[in-house]
């Protein structure tokens, strides 16, 4: 009789270690689980995090110059097909002010001083490509205009 109740108990247990199994080997299921709240040219001018066209991005070119690493970043969900530019504050010490520039769309400058190793990004843009994005850190600012030096593609 014993045996009848273990192999219920085994089999609930061979089920659940699957299914974590499962949920840990599918990132891109859980990726995807999240509703974006924009569509295509709805997405204009929306910021990239709060919509959930961020989740799963790539960053298509990047380059780094000094103290800055810019970053052309695009989302993969469908639903969105979004590019944005992203500017990381690469010192190691310095806290510094930062643009970021989507060229010919969109910017975003920090209004104060950024810790090492933050980033600004800009609003996003619907599309199939040719976007630019362009960027800057430095110890002036802030930078709060279209910014066309250090550009990526």
């Amino acid at each position: 009789m014993s045996e009848n109740i273990r192999t219920p108990k085994l089999i609930r247990l061979l089920i659940a270690g699957f299914i974590v199994a499962l949920l840990m080997a599918s990132p891109i299921l859980l990726i995807e689980a999240k509703a974006v709240t924009c569509y295509h040219e709805s997405c204009n001018n929306t910021n990239p995090h709060s919509t959930g066209c961020d989740v799963g991005a790539i960053t298509t070119n990047s380059l780094t110059n000094g103290c800055t690493k810019v970053e052309l970043r695009k989302s993969t969900i469908s639903d969105c097909g979004t590019w944005w530019a992203r500017t990381t504050n690469k010192s190691i010490t310095l806290w510094l002010y930062a643009n970021a520039t989507l060229k010919y769309h969109y910017f975003v400058c920090s209004p104060g001083t950024i810790a090492p190793g933050y980033k600004v990004y800009t609003n996003q843009k619907y599309g199939s490509g040719g976007f630019s994005a362009c960027g800057l850190v430095s110890s002036s600012g802030p930078i709060c205009t279209m910014y066309y030096s250090n550009c990526v593609p």
